[in-house]
């Protein structure tokens, strides 16, 4: 019998097993009541959250944990969609891949933390649309290996 286990504990990414989802969403159902998260069998950890944009009204945020990337989330939001401060996918731009990590949402940091990172960038982002100012640092979007595709973003 080899010494791998199936199905066993720390088989299988974060979102299978119930311990490390109650430890990872502590704290984001109280923090945003209308939260609602669930496995997809062949895609992943989604989450469903609306948020209030002070001034701006009310957005239905998504964010996905994809099966091929369980720690790297994909946050996408219902809305205005014109602006540079999203991936080419539509996704929020909320912090620049290749910065240290200190400057980026860890996992660790948990998922309320994304939940209000992601609410402050709805923000920002409405707001650059009414003044054509970004409130807040902006970073390069683009692998950094290959400079002519780089551009401001958010």
């Amino acid at each position: 019998m080899s010494g791998k286990r199936r199905g066993g504990r720390g088989a299988g990414p974060w979102y299978g097993r119930f311990p490390e989802v109650l430890r990872f969403t502590k704290g984001a159902r109280e923090a945003f009541p209308g939260l609602r998260h669930h496995v997809i069998a062949k895609v992943g950890f989604r989450a469903t959250v609306p948020l209030v944009v002070p001034g701006f009204g009310r957005r239905i945020v998504t964010i996905l944990f994809a099966k091929d990337s369980p720690r790297y989330p994909i946050v996408n939001t219902d809305g205005p969609a014109a602006s540079k401060h999203r991936n080419p996918d539509g996704s929020l731009c909320m912090w620049y891949q290749w910065d240290d990590e200190e400057r980026r949402w860890a996992f660790e940091h948990g998922f309320r933390h994304l939940i209000a990172l992601s609410a402050l960038h709805l923000f920002r982002e409405a707001w650059w649309r009414e003044t054509g100012e970004w409130l807040g640092e902006q970073a390069p979007h683009g692998d950094p290996k290959n400079q002519g595709g780089l551009a401001d973003a958010g």
